[in-house]
């Protein structure tokens, strides 16, 4: 249990380049505090591989942060799935941009 508001079990993270590195630690930690968790990434095998690893609720969607179209698909998921987010956890892998 922790005393950190964000690390709340009913609370809902949206983490991008999470299904690798420092994301996948973040859902991982946030699923393991209670937290639904959603999971986005552009690598589906390591989607897959997340899912299935992470205990909870774990929810995940293959994405691309360069195109605004997946952000509003992204959007619509939060929505239907999670019913919105408090309060908003946020990882980006610059990094991948940087190297491609």
């Amino acid at each position: 249990m922790s005393s950190n508001p964000v690390f709340k079990s009913g609370n809902t993270a949206v983490i991008t380049g999470g299904a690798s590195g420092i994301g996948l630690a973040l859902a991982t930690k946030c699923a393991g505090y209670g937290m639904s968790v959603l999971i986005a990434d552009n690598n589906s095998a390591h989607l897959s591989s997340a899912k299935s690893n992470i205990k909870g609720k774990v929810e995940t969607i293959e994405m691309d942060v360069s195109k605004i179209s997946d952000f509003e698909k992204l959007k619509a998921k939060v929505e239907k799935d999670f019913g919105g987010i408090f309060p908003p956890v946020k990882y980006l892998r610059f990094e991948d941009r940087l190297m491609n």
